[in-house]
């Protein structure tokens, strides 16, 4: 692929993430950061992935979280 098509391709996969994701920031502190951190480690997962499924299971959402059908990540969701 040359430069022209990968930096089209970029701009087409960051134009899909805005209109179907959407980020925002969390503020806490160190020590509580560091306690979310130990946590996701201990159960074999990122932070943020850590965070997605607590928050899921916290809503009930129990659909597929990994793609397009839907779950806290998916395109379904408005």
């Amino acid at each position: 692929m040359d430069d022209r098509a990968s930096k089209s391709r970029t701009q087409e996969i960051n134009a899909y993430k805005k209109r179907v994701y959407k980020r925002f920031m969390l503020e806490m502190k160190k020590a509580d950061y560091e306690r979310l951190r130990a946590a996701a480690d201990a159960a074999g997962e990122t932070v943020s992935g850590f965070i997605k499924r607590v928050l899921a299971e916290y809503i009930g959402d129990t659909a597929d979280k990994g793609g397009p059908a839907g779950g806290l990540d998916g395109a379904s969701q408005d």
